[in-house]
């Protein structure tokens, strides 16, 4: 994943939880080889911004 977003889509309009779509789609992005073992993520602020 270094030097590209992270194929995460949120929709705080939506009934699940963002906690659980954030788990849902990193686990996606894990399995599709978006997202690496040993990857860092970025911090809770950039994913905010």
């Amino acid at each position: 994943m270094s030097d590209t977003a992270l194929p995460v889509s949120l929709d705080r309009s939506a009934v699940t939880p963002l906690a659980v779509q954030l788990a849902d789609a990193l686990r996606e992005a894990a399995a599709s080889g978006h997202l690496r073992g040993g990857d860092r993520l970025p911090s809770t602020r950039a994913l905010a911004g």
